[in-house]
């Protein structure tokens, strides 16, 4: 049964974090290679996954999924070009997040 629970919330997690990245890359025109979006995607929803599993602490889990997991998932997948295109590819990664109806980093 859990493996169905984690196999749910890898393919939505997976889903919603290369969409946001995808939008936002088309969006602002960035270049980025799709399989580099979603190759990071899948590396970046499989930390969640494990994240998931072996943190407790709710709040703890959502502190480092928004501050660290998904500014480190905009990094690497747009690089680093400035703080202002840094803070621009962030911002849209969130909105695309909310035009989809969800948010980023899962349930």
């Amino acid at each position: 049964m859990y493996v169905f629970y984690a196999d749910v919330f890898l393919l939505e997690n997976l889903f919603m974090d290369y969409m946001a990245i995808l939008g936002c890359n088309c969006l602002l025109k960035r270049r980025i290679h799709p399989g580099r979006l979603f190759a990071v995607s899948l590396m970046f929803s499989l930390i969640h996954l494990f994240l998931v599993c072996f943190i407790n602490n709710r709040i703890l889990y959502f502190l480092i999924a928004h501050f660290v997991l998904n500014t480190g998932m905009v990094f690497f997948c747009f690089g680093w070009e400035g703080k202002r295109s840094y803070l621009e590819n962030w911002v849209v990664t969130y909105f695309m997040c909310v035009i989809q109806g969800g948010r980023l980093s899962g349930s």
